[in-house]
C-alpha cells in the first residue's frame, strides 16, 4: 500500500439479510490516520458496516477494498485489522495478562509475552494478574481494546466503545486513540463524546449514508439525524 492508497474504499456497498436491507449504496474512502465516527440511530447499519470492514460479513452488493486490495484475494489482510464488537470478546475465566498473551500467540507474534506486556502498558492495564470476570465494565472494555491492538493493526474498528464508560474513562479512551498511528473507525450514540475523539463523521440512516461531515459538533450531527439539512 502506497501513501496515497486509501485504507478503505467502499463503492456502492450493500448488505442484505434475506429481504431486509441493512446497508445500501454506501460509498466513501478513508485515508491513513483518520479518526472517523459512525453516527446513526439503532438499526441504521453501523454495526453491519463495521462487520463488513472486519471481514466478518461479505457484501451483498458493491465493492470493498482494504489497503488497496479486495479482502477476498489479499493474503494477510486480517493481520492489519483490529476489531472490538459492542461486547468485547474476552475470556472471563482467564487473567488479563494470560489472555492478552493468548491472543498474541493466536496472531502469530514472535514474542507473545512481550507483545502482551507492551499493549497492557499502552492501555493502562496495571493488574495483569486480575481475573477478567472480576473487572469493572470500564476495565473490561480496556482489555477488549488491548486484544485488538496487540498486533499493532493499521485499521482499528470499535463498536460502541464508550458504552457504559464514565466521562473520565471516555477522556482516557480518547487520549489512547489519539496516540495511535492506525486509522480508527468507531460508532457511538454519545455524540458529544464522539466529537472529542473523531474529526470526521459518517452519518447513517436506515442503511443509507446520509452525510459525510468533517469537524462537526454534536448539535450538527443531531440535526442530521433528525433529517435537518441546512
Amino acid at each position: 500500500m502506497t501513501a496515497a492508497t486509501p485504507v478503505v474504499a467502499a463503492q456502492a456497498l450493500g448488505r442484505s439479510f434475506g429481504p431486509r436491507v441493512a446497508l445500501r449504496d454506501v460509498t466513501f474512502t478513508l485515508d491513513a490516520g483518520e479518526r472517523v465516527g459512525l453516527v446513526g440511530r439503532n438499526g441504521a447499519g453501523k454495526s453491519t458496516l463495521l462487520r463488513l470492514l472486519a471481514g466478518l460479513l461479505d457484501p451483498s452488493a458493491g465493492s470493498l477494498r482494504l489497503f488497496g486490495a479486495q479482502p477476498t484475494v489479499a493474503p494477510g489482510w486480517r493481520a492489519q485489522i483490529g476489531y472490538v464488537p459492542e461486547r468485547p470478546p474476552v475470556h472471563e475465566r482467564m487473567r488479563v495478562g494470560a489472555f492478552l498473551e493468548h491472543v498474541a500467540a493466536l496472531r502469530g507474534l514472535a514474542d507473545p509475552a512481550r507483545a502482551a506486556a507492551e499493549v497492557a502498558d499502552r492501555c493502562g492495564l496495571t493488574d495483569p494478574g486480575a481475573r477478567i470476570a472480576t473487572l469493572s465494565h470500564g476495565y473490561r472494555q480496556r482489555v477488549g481494546l488491548a486484544q485488538a491492538l496487540v498486533h499493532r493493526p493499521q485499521l482499528l474498528l470499535l463498536d460502541e466503545p464508550t458504552s457504559g464508560l464514565d466521562p473520565v474513562q471516555v477522556a482516557e479512551l480518547g487520549e489512547l486513540l489519539a496516540g495511535l498511528e492506525a486509522t480508527v473507525i468507531l460508532s457511538s450514540h454519545r455524540l458529544v463524546e464522539l466529537t472529542r475523539i473523531a474529526d470526521r463523521f459518517l452519518v447513517l440512516s436506515a442503511g443509507n449514508l446520509l452525510a459525510d461531515e468533517r469537524d462537526a459538533d454534536a448539535t450538527r450531527l443531531e440535526s442530521l439525524l433528525r433529517g435537518e439539512t441546512p
